[in-house]
This record gives structure tokens, sequence and C-alpha cells, in this order.
């Protein structure tokens, strides 16, 4: 019997099917450098990071060997990285349109002040419009 092994990033045991009696399969998922992990805790984890969370090598790849106990399992994964990704995608779009918006703004802003000026610098030149048509007349 095999080793038990604990999942790096949780630190709780990685159990694959078919489980031992009184134990619940988790599964895992193995990196391109050999170290298995609970799927969501790897998933979790690739969020943020590109490197292997126990040696910290660039990940290109992962084995995900799911038996037929556990396809549900890899729809809910494949879900949950889906989800994950598309939070990512809004999250930039979101702080891509804040960045034109402001800038936007600014625009709109600098505009204001110039009409601001423009309107002093003229509100200052009516009396002098007033004394050159006074002396015409």
């Amino acid at each position: 019997m095999a080793e038990p092994i604990d999942c790096p990033v949780c630190y709780e045991e990685i159990v694959d099917h078919p489980a031992p009696p009184g134990k619940k399969a988790t599964g895992s998922t193995k990196t391109s450098c050999g170290h298995a992990f609970h799927p969501g805790c790897v998933a979790t984890w690739y969020v943020k990071h590109s490197e292997c969370p126990y040696c910290r090598t660039e990940a290109t790849e992962f084995e995900r060997p799911i038996p037929p106990a556990q396809a549900d399992n890899k729809k809910t994964i494949a879900n949950e990285m889906t989800a994950i990704l598309n939070a990512q995608a809004n999250a930039t779009h979101i702080i891509a349109n804040d960045e034109i918006l402001f800038s936007q703004l600014d625009m709109q802003a600098n505009a204001v002040n110039q009409t601001l000026y423009n309107l002093n610098y003229f509100n200052n030149l009516i009396p002098y419009a007033y004394e050159i048509i006074q002396t015409a007349e």
C-alpha cells in the first residue's frame, strides 16, 4: 500500500479512487514537475501564480487522471475554472473601462476649466467694451 500523500497547498491527505474504507476520495492533479495536489487547491493557486506551489518550477501542463466515479467532479472543476477565468476577465474589463472613464472625465474637467477661464476673461473685457462704444458715439 502506498504512503499517504498530503496536498502541499492545504496540507490535507490526497485520496484517489478507489478510496480505502472510511475515507472519501478527493482525487488528485499532477503538475508537469510531478507533484500531486487536490484539483481545487491547485486550480486556486494557479489563478495567481504560474509556478508549482511545491518546488516553484514553472508549470506548463497538468495531468488529471479522473476515474469514472469522478466524472461529475470533472465537470465541477471545469465549471469552477471557467468561473474563475471569467471573473478575471470581467475584472480586467472593469479596470480598463474605469481608466477610459477617468480619462474622459479628466478631458471634460479640462474643457469646463477652459470655458470658465474664457468667461472670466470676457467678463473682464465688458467694461472696456462699454467705454469703447461710448467714446465712439
